[in-house]
């Protein structure tokens, strides 16, 4: 038990410290990763999901359906709902389907 509530304090302190620092820099796969990542492990932190709005959007017509995919299931199982977001990511949907 000490295990793991060591872990998720480390986790904590990592996403509230490093992480916003990280995702103004972060490569477009690797910012996609973080905010995948994140929602994975409980480790919702609104100011990150904020911060990575406004490029992930902007940056919707680079990624391919496997990074759609991925931010798109992260926001929702954050329950961090972005319209501007989303409407970026299904724009690209049927662009991408169409490569298929």
């Amino acid at each position: 038990a000490r295990v793991r509530h060591r872990n998720e304090s480390f986790l904590r302190r990592f996403t509230l410290k490093f992480v916003p620092g990280l995702v103004d820099n972060a490569e477009l796969v690797d910012l996609c990763g973080i905010v995948s990542s994140l929602s994975q492990f409980d480790m919702y932190c609104e100011e990150v999901f904020d911060l990575a709005v406004d490029r992930l959007a902007a940056s919707a017509p680079l990624m391919d359906l496997k990074q759609i995919s991925f931010v798109a299931n992260a926001y929702v199982r954050a329950r961090h709902p972005d319209a501007k977001l989303f409407r970026a990511l299904l724009k690209q949907v049927p662009r991408r389907l169409a490569n298929c």
